[in-house]
């Protein structure tokens, strides 16, 4: 199978039209600490209450999130600790996060510095929870959870999450005789028109069919979005790509999720799926010869500069990627753990110890599910400079720096290049050393989180 000319075009006209949103329609804005009249048109009297905002809002709006964590059964119609509340969207809006309450343009926000989480956690007494309230091992929810955190159920809408994290989403996994409750803990979409994620992060979600995202009739276009630390007792730890679904992942991390069968993602049959410049690694799938990465039940997928990598090397190839059914996958430019690939297509062998693409965090599958934060591979890196440029339609990687460097594309959804950190001994703001305002107090911090090839200002 070759990449057909329509879905190259197709792709890059919708992937491009993610990195530009519509200005239609009213703004609506949320802020947890607002104290205003709660009418949503600015930030002093923004909804205290996502909810609220979800109610009011009509198809064309969009809602702006200030940092902070919302739960779906906090506002003006819901129930406290009722484990049926969720984000039901079913209206054709678009949701941003990442501001800190006071922009006046879209432009203006920083999702990674502004977290903007959703959480599933009503009772708020889940264990391991980072500081930003999102869950890192989905095996410690306890009490009172979302049984799905976002929910999208209306053929027609066409929606948009942007800067978003969606955690702590906890299925109906102990009543196995009950068919409610089993998909999607993190977004659940049985029947909608098209949902694109965008610079989003669903982690730490558990259910039985697709712990972070179930899709059935539907487009799912997710760019530059994280799918980690998922767990689904049956199908699918991180996405669960049902039947009729058409599912485009660009620049996508799949990192630590678990399931029995395609531990970082299901693929029903009668779908259709692309996945261009991604990384799996670290995805675990409990049984022999089910897909650690990826599980094909019988559907048409190409996989494009991509990298599958995890550290069980006495397994399979059938345990990276395993294709149950007649639909050959197409890989060009991949490199594949366990796999020798590289007769065609440009692929790597990986069966070739040398091809390691040398991560510097590197995940122990077996532990899934466990979370992984730092995607980058090191200067040496084989992936490096190796994959194929009319590939890619994106500007940017996931850490939002330049997608090409040194004039070819890497494998996989990091560009490698030297990294800037900044110490001021005089700075206030966050210590993390990505910015002045944020630099680093100290030079000792600088040197132990920098790696090869990286500067220090």
């Amino acid at each position: 199978m070759k990449t057909s000319y329509f879905l190259t075009v197709l792709f890059f006209t919708l992937t491009t039209l993610l990195a530009s949103p519509s200005v239609q329609g009213a703004i609506l804005r949320v802020k947890s600490d607002a104290i205003g009249t709660g009418t949503g048109l600015s930030w002093f009297n923004a909804y205290p209450h996502l909810q609220d905002a979800l109610d009011a809002a009509v198809a064309g709006d969009s809602i702006w999130i200030a940092a902070g964590i919302y739960y779906p059964d906090e506002g003006v119609a819901q129930t406290n600790d009722n484990r049926s509340s969720s984000f039901t969207i079913n209206k054709s809006i678009e949701l941003y996060g990442g501001f800190n309450g006071t922009e006046t343009f879209l432009f203006a926000r920083n999702p990674t510095d502004n977290i903007t989480v959703l959480s599933g956690d009503l009772d708020q007494n889940d264990g391991s929870k980072d500081a930003n309230g999102v869950i890192t091992d989905p095996e410690l929810l306890v009490g009172s959870n979302s049984f799905r955190v976002v929910t999208i159920n209306d053929q027609t809408a066409d929606v948009r999450l942007d800067g978003i994290t969606i955690t702590a989403g906890l299925g109906l996994i102990s009543d196995p005789l009950n068919p409610k409750f089993k998909t999607g803990a993190g977004i659940d979409a049985p029947v909608f028109g098209s949902l694109e994620l965008f610079r989003c992060r669903i982690q730490g979600n558990h259910t039985v069919f697709g712990g972070g995202l179930y899709a059935a009739v539907g487009t799912i276009f997710a760019t530059r979005s994280q799918f980690i630390a998922n767990d689904a007792t049956t199908f699918g730890g991180g996405a669960f790509c049902g039947p009729g679904s058409e599912n485009y992942f660009d620049s996508c991390v799949f990192g630590g999720n678990s399931a029995n069968v395609g531990g970082g993602a299901y693929i029903s049959q009668t779908s259709s799926n692309r996945f261009v410049n991604c990384t799996f690694h670290g995805n675990h799938a409990r049984g022999m010869d089910s897909g650690n990465g990826l599980y094909n039940a019988g559907s048409s997928n190409e996989l494009l500069n991509c990298v599958f990598w995890n550290t069980l090397a006495d397994k399979s190839a059938l345990d990276e990627i395993y294709d149950a059914g007649t639909n050959a996958l197409y890989f060009a430019n991949c490199l594949i753990r366990h796999m020798d690939l590289s007769g065609s297509g440009n692929n790597l062998d990986g069966t070739d110890p040398a091809n390691d693409p040398l991560f510097l965090e590197e995940l122990l599958a077996t532990q899934s599910p466990q979370v992984w934060n730092d995607f980058r591979q090191a200067s040496n890196s084989p992936i490096n400079d190796v994959g194929d440029n009319s590939h890619n339609v994106l500007t940017s990687d996931i850490l939002s720096r330049d997608r090409i460097f040194n004039s070819t594309i890497d494998l996989g959804a990091v560009e490698f290049q030297p990294r800037i950190w900044r110490v001021d001994a005089d700075a206030t703001g966050l210590d993390t050393g990505t910015s002045w305002a944020n630099a680093f107090n100290d030079l000792q911090d600088a040197l132990a989180t920098s790696i090869n090839g990286d500067e220090i200002w």
